[in-house]
């Protein structure tokens, strides 16, 4: 079989998307296989826009696609596929790593708790055409996959695809560090992991920690994955708390471990998340994860077992859950190590090779009429 994967993001090596694909064409490669990723650039679509990827982004592919009579199947990553060519429709994939409508719905909600209103042209692009595009892709496709419940609910209860279609894939542990990570008896630096954009909660992030940083002179907070450079990040940061905090714009994954191993506390404060890889890698380390209920915290995370979670768009009460945990090594402890149990349940493996079955089912014309 030979398949392809459609994003309509950069092939970022540490993205949560890359990460999982790149982890499936290795699974798919050991089962007589081959997977292509192909992102924007590959197609030719680096310089566009990415505001007006919806409109272009899938006549590329389509091109692309009929200039590609060698594929037995494609997974589209969300609206990527919604003018497939018909002969690939019924051997086709719509996978999201982040359910467009929710998103939308979260990121109205973001501006009207900042006293703002969503342009004209992007509610009519992500509230009205979206949906419509979303919906002709799903119910061309063979199967479509979402990564939390509250996505499958969507999707099946929006129209999108019937619920016999709709799928919740597992999340396979990532990768375990070996060591055990230590909890010291005073926690002074936080980790986050994350691009810096509005929708991640950089806001609340910012005010929390500006609230704890006062509070204790030793706090430190550690920011990796920002695609942003160290000075503009810092900047959001009041002056006299700017040489507290560090950025790291992008690291390797062999690095993660090293960034997380040297932290004592994981905090997540998004708005929105499909899945957030980041914080199954920090459950998977064992550092006690401070999190919204977002992406994977929706189904795998219990408060005050595994994690502690808070509201979306609570600076306070993100301060007020890490702030306990700063002199109280037991409870850290107690909470990573749960979520490490938690996580290290289902395997990465196995998780892999139920979607490469399916994808091999699918590839052979079970799914077309």
């Amino acid at each position: 079989m030979r398949a392809a994967v459609v994003i309509h993001t950069p092939r970022v090596p540490h993205s949560a998307i890359v990460v999982g694909y790149r982890t499936l064409a290795r699974t798919l490669e050991a089962r007589g296989h081959q997977l292509e990723i192909v992102g924007p650039a590959d197609l030719g679509a680096g310089r566009i826009d990415a505001r007006f990827y919806p409109l272009v982004l899938p006549y590329i592919v389509r091109r692309w696609l009929n200039a590609r009579p060698d594929l037995d199947a494609v997974i589209f990553h969300s609206y990527t596929g919604w003018l497939c060519p018909s002969r690939l429709a019924c051997r086709s994939i719509v996978d999201f790593h982040g359910f467009e409508p929710l998103f939308h719905a979260a990121h109205a909600a973001e501006a009207a708790r900042n006293g703002r209103t969503l342009s004209a042209r992007y509610r009519f692009m992500y509230g009205t055409l979206m949906p419509w595009m979303l919906r002709r892709t799903c119910r061309r496709a063979a199967l479509v996959t979402c990564l939390n419940s509250r996505e499958r609910a969507a999707l099946i209860e929006g129209g999108y695809a019937p619920a016999d279609r709709v799928v919740q894939r597992t999340f396979g542990a990532p990768a375990v560090y070996p060591t055990s990570h230590v909890y010291r008896p005073r926690a002074t630096t936080l980790v986050a992991i994350m691009q810096w954009l509005p929708t991640k909660g950089t806001r609340y992030l910012v005010d929390a920690f500006a609230t704890l940083a006062r509070r204790h002179d030793d706090l430190r907070l550690r920011i990796a994955g920002t695609l942003r450079s160290e000075i503009a990040v810092r900047d959001e940061f009041p002056p006299d708390l700017r040489e507290r905090v560090d950025v790291v714009p992008t690291f390797a994954r062999e690095e993660l471990a090293g960034l997380l191993g040297g932290a004592d506390i994981f905090v997540h404060a998004s708005v929105y998340e499909g899945i957030g890889l980041a914080i199954l890698d920090a459950m998977a380390s064992g550092i006690p994860v401070v999190t919204t209920r977002t992406g994977v915290a929706i189904d795998y995370l219990e408060h005050g077992r595994d994690g502690l979670i808070v509201p979306v768009g609570d600076a306070v009460a993100l301060a007020s859950a890490i702030e306990p945990l700063l002199d109280d090594a037991a409870r850290r402890a107690a909470l990573g190590m749960a979520g490490r149990a938690r996580v290290v349940a289902v395997s990465e493996a196995a998780a892999s090779q139920d979607y490469a079955r399916r994808l091999e089912a699918i590839a052979a014309g079970a799914a077309c009429v």
